[in-house]
């Protein structure tokens, strides 16, 4: 094979050999293999995300809802409540025995609230005297709202806020993992499976913290009684259109770089002063992204005209 590579041939010549061709055919089954092998192995990666990206969207789909948020919350309340009360305590460990300063500052920590002197002396009597606290202090926080659906709005929002913040953190997360269980391999560990189990650690830690954080937040709001549940709602809305387009505009002027530019849009009232050089203040906005002021045109489409 290699003095029949080596020979004098005309670059016009067709080489016509079974050996050359059966090995051709060969190197290009392993190197289609080796790509198939890699391409498969990522998407067993890629299956850890799907599983954990299908929980996350359910729980932001059900908190979007019209059903009660309430459900939700309590769902929350009796997740944490019950984490805080294995921590504390033991089954076998008589109650005075059980670390009630710990308990009591995670209560004021989370719920905003000193526990009673409690004469429980199970666990079980100890989370429902618990839950029953936890409920009547929301129950009054609930009244403080001028309506119970701007109370619900309040939760709902709070609720998709920390989903949101939570799992951006923890895709982050998870692409540093992914890097470094590459070096499992030198502990005849599976990076795989490393992957895996490190990874639905980590996602438990997260969707406790959703809970967490989303009744630290509640329990800690203060609702202004004397503003108008429409007016605030109107206003909100009002801001948050203002905002997306305050910043499309601006980075719509940072694209276009000079006034006057053949070929694009240019924005009333505003001028770039000579001999000046203008800044991007974040990233680049591609022209086949969504643009930001929210209208779900690319942005070559709406701002980038």
């Amino acid at each position: 094979m290699k003095s029949l590579m080596q020979r004098s041939l005309d670059e016009d010549e067709a080489i016509e050999s079974r050996i050359v061709s059966r090995s051709v055919e060969t190197a290009q089954k392993r190197v289609e293999g080796h790509n198939f092998d890699i391409r498969k192995h990522l998407i067993k990666y890629d299956d850890v995300m799907n599983k954990q990206r299908q929980v996350v969207y359910s729980l932001r789909k059900n908190t979007l809802g019209v059903g009660d948020i309430r459900e939700i919350i309590d769902k929350d309340i009796e997740e944490v409540l019950e984490q805080m009360v294995l921590s504390t305590t033991h089954e076998k460990t008589p109650p005075n025995e059980w670390d009630w300063d710990s308990l009591s500052h995670d209560v004021e920590r989370v719920f905003a609230f000193k526990i009673q002197k409690s004469t429980s002396t199970t666990q079980d009597d100890l989370f429902n005297e618990l839950i029953d606290q936890v409920h009547a202090v929301l129950k009054q926080k609930e009244t403080q709202a001028p309506q119970k659906e701007f109370f619900e709005m309040v939760e709902r929002e709070i609720k998709l806020r920390t989903i949101d913040a939570q799992w951006k953190d923890h895709l982050h997360n998870m692409d540093q993992l992914k890097e470094a269980v590459g070096f499992e391999g030198y502990a005849q560990k599976d990076p795989l499976k490393e992957y895996q189990k490190r990874g639905f650690e980590m996602f438990s830690d997260m969707v406790y913290m959703i809970a967490e954080l989303t009744l630290r937040r509640i329990f800690h709001v203060q609702i202004d009684v004397d503003q108008n549940p429409d007016e605030v709602f109107a206003r909100r809305s009002q801001q948050a259109i203002n905002m997306k387009h305050a910043q499309a505009q601006r980075l719509s002027e940072q694209s276009q770089g000079a006034p006057n530019m053949p070929g694009r849009t240019q924005i009333p009232n505003m001028r770039t002063p000579e001999n000046i050089t203008v800044r991007r203040d974040g990233d680049k906005v591609g022209r086949n992204d969504l643009c930001p002021c929210g209208s779900g045109k690319k942005y070559k489409k709406c701002h980038g005209r």
